[in-house]
């Protein structure tokens, strides 16, 4: 069984970070050789929240958002940008799945981000 601190402290020391709130950290993650992607994890007592921004609401509407949208993560909005999120519970999480969600989950915001014709932003 994982407790909040333990999940917190792996993602702490595993990643590059920035404590950006109480149990939350932003991630810059090297998404492929020259691009990047940040992450945001917040760990509560029960699940682990990471989103990760791709493009700004200003500059993309939902329609094209959607449209492109195919991987198996959901879309929300985060202070004006088209964010990825992915919960995943913790109570019995291992350190291999938290690197499988901050990996799939950043390709895919990454990708995105792309095919939306976005240069590097997020």
């Amino acid at each position: 069984m994982a407790t909040r601190s333990q999940v917190f402290d792996f993602v702490r020391n595993k990643y590059r970070h920035e404590v950006v709130g109480d149990f939350t950290l932003k991630v810059d993650f090297e998404a492929d050789g020259s691009r990047h992607q940040a992450l945001y994890a917040h760990v509560t007592d029960t699940e682990m929240q990471v989103t990760s921004p791709f493009a700004w609401q200003s500059k993309v509407g939902a329609d094209k958002v959607f449209a492109t949208h195919s991987s198996m993560f959901g879309v929300v909005t985060v202070n004006g940008a088209w964010a990825l999120k992915h919960n995943v519970l913790i109570a019995d999480i291992d350190e291999s799945e938290i690197v499988v969600a901050f990996d799939t989950l950043a390709a895919h915001a990454d990708a995105l981000e792309s095919a939306l014709g976005f240069e590097d932003v997020f």
